[in-house]
């Protein structure tokens, strides 16, 4: 019945907390944040509330085995803070009729209130970085969304490229609903409230011309990454890059690469402040590239 530590023990574990009825105890306290929009946060009485309903996407990682003594839930609103302690009320539906009964179907809650106590700002530091991302494939760039966040992102510049099909400007994926509800799948994960800035921009070389009013040269270092460019060492040394500048901006481009036909983007980059660093000669999914120089910029600023 046990696992030992390791790959599939926790799932192990997990399958024996709900077979002896424990897991509504643990489980739901330990791993589940649910993450409000401000928008869904009601003042009532001298309190305030938010309702949910049970089939809610943030809510799916709750089974109806662990209901059972659920009193309380750890929550927080978009850029306002967290409750630890949310207490919980179950809407339960009418009494299920004979043909469900027959079934052995079991009764799930209708929806689900929880009563917010004070807000606290999260512990984690406020993110200091930000990344220019050239627009992945619509679907690739669903599934880097909920990483962005949780890698704790301030600004995050979705532009266009030569390699870069303008079609995908025009995916729902684009549009800031679908964005913001991507991100806020990581800023949960992190247990973080504070939503990146998000700025569209289909044009690479408008949005260079811009890019000191949104984040001026010396506030933050830039890097992109290129097979070409300097490794971490030669970065590193001296403290060279970052002289003294306390964020970063990283760019990553389009899995084709940056176009290095006239005008190259590349040349644009590095007349706009950027300096290329190498992840090595691989190709790398925009994902990993974009997860690997998050991690490495962090560890610059550190």
């Amino acid at each position: 019945m046990f696992c030992r530590e390791g790959r599939g023990g926790s799932l192990c574990r997990l399958k024996w907390l709900r077979t002896v009825g424990l897991v509504a105890a643990v489980a739901p306290v330990t791993w589940l944040f649910v993450l409000l929009e401000k928008e869904e946060v009601q003042a009532a009485a001298d309190c305030r509330q938010a309702t949910l309903a049970f089939s809610d996407r943030r809510l799916q990682s709750l089974s109806s085995s662990m209901l059972k003594g659920l009193t309380s839930l750890p929550c927080g609103v978009v850029d306002e803070g967290v409750c630890e302690d949310a207490k919980v009320e179950l809407v339960w539906p009418e009494e299920a009729s004979e043909d469900l009964r027959r079934r052995k179907r079991k009764r799930k809650p209708v929806k689900l209130i929880l009563t917010l106590g004070s807000l606290r700002r999260t512990t984690l530091a406020a993110p200091r970085k930000h990344l220019l991302l050239a627009t992945p494939r619509p679907q690739q760039l669903e599934r880097i969304l909920p990483q962005v966040a949780q890698m704790g992102v301030a600004t995050l510049l979705l532009c266009g490229a030569s390699k870069v099909d303008p079609k995908y400007f025009r995916s729902h994926i684009l549009q800031m609903p679908f964005l913001k509800r991507c991100l806020a799948k990581g800023l949960a994960a992190a247990r973080d409230t504070t939503m990146p800035k998000v700025i569209v921009h289909p044009n690479l070389q408008e949005l260079l011309s811009q890019l000191d009013h949104f984040l001026p040269r010396d506030k933050a270092f830039r890097l992109v990454g290129h097979p070409s460019g300097a490794k971490l060492p030669e970065l590193s040394t001296g403290d060279t890059l970052t002289q003294g500048r306390r964020e970063a901006l990283v760019a990553v481009g389009p899995e084709a690469g940056w176009s290095e036909d006239e005008p190259s983007e590349l040349d644009m980059l590095s007349s706009s402040g950027f300096q290329s660093m190498s992840l090595g000669q691989r190709i790398l999914r925009s994902d990993v590239a974009t997860t690997t120089l998050l991690a490495l910029a962090e560890q610059m600023l550190a």
